[in-house]
């Protein structure tokens, strides 16, 4: 596997909206929370918890670092994932209707 791309600086996903997307792309890759979490060098449990809603927010860079490594594996497993709107600000959203 290669190594975890760089995160744009920019990327800052509303929780709520990440679940979703993260769900959805553990779902198409045929991955597990665990898994998913310890291929990207996270706590086992991270994933989990986050898309259980035992932890209702997600630190941006961990965010970010499961986005990156999630889009890296499934552009080397050619599946394409849904579009995560949830890396644009409120007001990109709203402004696309």
């Amino acid at each position: 596997m290669s190594a975890a791309p760089t995160v744009p600086f920019e990327f800052q996903p509303d929780a709520d909206q990440f679940r979703v997307w993260l769900d959805s792309a553990l779902a198409k890759l045929n991955l597990k929370p665990g898994t998913a979490a310890r291929l990207a060098k996270l706590p086992t449990n991270s994933i989990k918890k986050f898309l259980s809603g035992d932890n209702r927010e997600i630190h941006v860079g961990t965010a970010a670092k499961i986005h990156a490594f999630l889009l890296v594996k499934a552009k080397e497993e050619g599946v394409t994932l849904p579009e995560c709107r949830c890396d644009q600000s409120t007001e990109t959203r709203e402004a696309e209707g």
